[in-house]
């Protein structure tokens, strides 16, 4: 009876990461203006979920599964979001340079894919890091003699791993999806006067460059700090 109200009660814990999933929603739409970037960030975090689960199943045949799993939705809602706001500021930022490429007439593939190549460059190795720390730091899990220790320790490192590969492969192709087909089509909404705001600071890049019209942090780290750094 105990084991029984145990496991119902993890159970219906489980149910309030359906709250966090909405106000993580709700947060990524606001951040990025856009639902399709929002909403493909949480389903691939809880496609990580149960893809860890198939994994444990029929790839490590470990049939034993604990309900203490049901919490790491948590974590990997925020893993999540974590990456999805990586490689969203690091593909907007792209966007900066493909400018003067296409005043250059290059061809929009071309750019296309140098703009990628620069997403994974600056995204892969901050979110790479993050997950493998975390996967190692679970995996050390298996070291218990515990059961339910031990698989919660390696279904949670399968699971960050795998959202690692989601973030940098499908996340990654809808943030392209949307920037052709999509962003384009509502500048009455989020999406579209985030595109405003892209050409703004694309026009602002062009100016002369005028160091007073910093902040005095920034003019400190270019006047002090900048000029170290080049005698080093």
């Amino acid at each position: 009876m105990l084991e029984r109200l145990t496991v119902e009660l993890l159970t219906f814990d489980g149910y309030f990461s359906l709250g966090s999933l909405t106000f993580v929603l709700l947060y990524a739409w606001a951040y990025t203006g856009s639902f399709l970037i929002a909403g493909s960030a949480m389903l691939y975090v809880y496609s990580c979920f149960l893809g860890a689960q198939f994994v444990n199943r029929f790839i490590l045949q470990i049939a034993y599964w604990d309900t203490m799993c049901v919490f790491l939705i948590f974590m990997l809602i925020g893993i999540g979001c974590d990456s999805c706001f990586v490689f969203y500021d690091a593909f907007k930022a792209s966007e900066v340079f493909a400018e003067e490429l296409r005043s250059r007439k290059e061809d929009p593939v071309e750019i296309m894919t140098l703009r990628l190549k620069y997403t994974l460059s600056h995204g892969r190795k901050a979110v790479g890091v993050c997950a493998g720390t975390t996967s190692g730091a679970f995996l050390a899990n298996l070291a218990s003699n515990i059961m339910p220790t031990a698989q919660f320790g390696l279904y949670t490192a399968i699971a960050v791993m795998l959202e690692y590969v989601a973030s940098a492969t499908f996340f990654i192709s809808v943030l392209v999806i949307q920037e052709k087909y999509l962003q384009n089509r509502c500048l009455w909404c989020p999406c579209g006067k985030r595109k405003q705001q892209v050409d703004a600071e694309v026009a602002a890049s062009k100016k002369p460059f005028d160091l007073k019209a910093y902040n005095k942090v920034n003019q400190f780290y270019y006047n002090v700090l900048s000029k170290k750094s080049a005698r080093l």
